[in-house]
């Protein structure tokens, strides 16, 4: 590394260590600043130092002098002693709203534009998921703790090198059914499923995000038949049509579980189970079977949901439609006949 390129990546560190960060945002500026010298050290020093420049935007930084350290004609780097600074949460304005509590997040969740899945239980408890298995078979499961707007989840069941692990992230209720948060903290590499920085969660049960019980099912467009059993696998939240008054915070909706296994869940209010079994599809009549187990809660041993006619619409999103000929079990949540498929790594390809 030349001396003008080391300079520059002195100033970069200078300049974070102004603002409060976290290791990962620290990180990336590091390795951006790296990333556009080394496309750049053909072309110069002037190059390398707009190079630099722009490497460090992805850093908030405090006051005008702090950005033009790094563009200065000098390039000296900030004082060792500036004195006292305000220091300034680069998230402030994206955490909005509510801290999070255990009964605000009480739910399934799922991550805007992803394929994790988490549910959190009012009594510590979580599990996440991003094969379309969050029932049957989670691929993390551990406990949670909420210590202001600070979430830390200890996972018991995982990855080998990762049971026992933790990651953390600060979160906030920005509106209802809507959680953003800030990943802090990743237990090691490869044990902290929320890869990015920051994002959205999305409320799926109970219902109370505005996009999800929004969302209807088209009756127009190039519906088929289920190609086979397998394109019916993963967790599909059925069309709102039934949600909580508004003075109760909203809600409703439901998610069915088709796991690959043969074994089927249907859970609904706050992502609690009120029924299980197995599953079979019978391709000839494109029709779904659900038996309930025997350790179903609100069903018997051997009731019969039968959907006949199943029929599935791509169209970014998997939609799934059929017909209610058998209800057995005869509960509310079993008339549902609209579902769409919440994303999950499986289902990528379609």
């Amino acid at each position: 590394m030349s001396s003008i390129e080391e300079r520059l990546a002195t100033d970069i560190a200078a300049v974070t260590g102004r603002v409060v960060v976290g290791e990962s945002d620290a990180r990336y500026a590091r390795d951006a600043v790296q990333e556009r010298i080394d496309s750049r050290r053909t072309r110069g020093p002037r190059h390398t130092v707009a190079a630099a420049a722009a490497a460090a935007a992805v850093i908030p930084v405090l006051g005008v002098a702090a950005f033009q350290t790094l563009g200065g004609d000098d390039g000296a780097a900030p004082p060792a002693n500036p004195g006292p600074t305000t220091e300034v949460d680069v998230h402030g304005d994206f955490l909005v709203g509510a801290r999070p509590t255990a009964q605000l997040i009480n739910g399934v969740w799922r991550v805007d534009n992803g394929v994790v899945l988490m549910l959190f239980s009012e009594d510590g408890r979580m599990r996440l998921d991003d094969s379309g298995m969050l029932f049957s078979n989670p691929a993390v499961t551990g406990t949670y703790e909420i210590d202001g707007d600070l979430i830390t989840v200890t996972m018991d069941r995982g990855p080998a090198t990762c049971t026992g692990r933790q990651f953390t992230m600060r979160a906030s209720l920005s509106a209802a059914g809507e959680m953003r948060f800030v990943h802090t903290q990743p237990a090691v590499e490869g044990c902290s499923p929320l890869w990015q920085l920051r994002g959205v969660l999305e409320q799926v049960l109970p219902t109370k995000n505005k996009y999800l019980s929004g969302f209807k099912v088209p009756a127009k467009g190039d519906w088929q038949p289920p190609v086979g059993p397998t394109s019916l696998h993963g967790d599909w939240m059925a069309e709102v049509t039934d949600p909580m008054p508004a003075e109760d915070g909203g809600g409703g909706g439901r998610v069915l579980e088709v796991a690959p296994d043969g074994r089927y869940t249907v859970a609904a209010g706050s992502g609690a189970v009120v029924d299980r079994g197995r599953w079979t599809f019978d391709s000839s009549a494109s029709r779904l079977s659900l038996s309930s187990a025997g350790d179903s809660p609100t069903c018997d041993q051997g009731d019969h949901l039968l959907l006949s006619g199943v029929e599935q619409l791509i169209t970014g999103t998997i939609l799934m439609r059929a017909t209610v000929s058998q209800n057995a079990c005869g509960e509310d949540w079993a008339s549902s006949n609209e579902w769409f498929l919440l994303p999950h790594e499986g289902s990528r390809s379609g």
